[in-house]
């Protein structure tokens, strides 16, 4: 396949990024909104990205799956040490404390 193609597939399927390995995410209104993940072409979660703790909890799940740090940062519109520091509170905390520590948030 050459460059060009892949270019106007990807133009094709605006609002689907593809995060690697398999996994891919559909944002049809952008990142702070519903979308789909795929993995391997079959819905595999509907998540609501504009509440905080289900975006921190999607993101921990996917960095536990090894995908592309880089790449799921620029998609969700967050930087690489928010992704560092979202994995390292489910590691400290875990779900739970995690959870209850982003509601004593302001």
């Amino acid at each position: 396949m050459t460059q060009s193609e892949l270019l106007a597939e990807e133009v094709k399927q605006a609002g689907r990024f593809d995060l690697g390995r398999g996994y891919s995410l559909y944002l049809p209104r952008g990142p702070r909104s519903r979308g789909d993940l795929y993995h391997h072409g079959c819905l595999s979660k509907r998540v609501n990205l504009a509440d905080k703790a289900e975006r921190r909890l999607l993101v921990v799940e996917l960095l536990q799956r090894n995908l592309n740090q880089t790449r799921l940062a620029e998609v969700l519109g967050l930087s690489r040490q928010t992704l560092h520091n979202y994995r390292e509170s489910y590691r400290l905390f875990g779900v739970e404390r995690a959870a209850a520590w982003l509601q004593s948030e302001p």
